[in-house]
């Protein structure tokens, strides 16, 4: 299972996610915001169990395979 992060957190940010895990591929690892909270309120929303608020920290990640890029 491959493990992704997104930035971005609209509308069609929710349905990238749906059909990511629906197709039993994806697994929703991290999410990313500038603001922590809303980070945390969207990433608990989805699952997700990592929050970042630096880009570079989530590009580093060994828990990231991908990045779904809404924004």
């Amino acid at each position: 299972m491959l493990k992704f992060a997104t930035i971005g957190s609209g509308w069609i940010t929710d349905e990238y996610i749906h059909g990511a895990k629906d197709s039993g591929l994806w697994e929703l690892a991290a999410v990313y915001s500038r603001d922590p909270a809303r980070g945390r309120e969207y990433a608990q929303k989805h699952g997700a169990k990592l929050v970042f608020t630096d880009l570079r920290e989530l590009a580093q990640s060994p828990e990231i395979d991908a990045v779904y890029v809404a924004s």
